[in-house]
């Protein structure tokens, strides 16, 4: 079985998890976008959580945010893999 690595650090599936329980018990649309770096270069996020069944608002909050906060156009943003 392959791992994935990040900074040294192997992702687990409960790092990966969080959007799963939203989707599939509360029938809620989740959507996880970047948010910056901890001060070791770790990845951070936000969830975006909408009400039942209502994708567009999830989708447009965080396009918001990302045109607020560009997150790809940056190598120093992007963790080394």
């Amino acid at each position: 079985k392959s791992a994935l690595v990040i900074n040294g650090k192997t992702v687990t599936d409960t790092d990966i998890a969080m959007t799963g329980l939203w989707n599939m018990f509360g029938h809620c649309p989740v959507l996880a976008i970047p948010s910056g770096m901890t001060d070791k270069g770790l990845p951070t996020s936000i969830q975006i959580i909408g009400r039942p069944y209502d994708d567009v608002t999830v989708f447009r909050v965080g396009a918001a945010l990302e045109r607020m906060k560009p997150w790809l156009d940056r190598t120093d943003r992007r963790p080394h893999i």
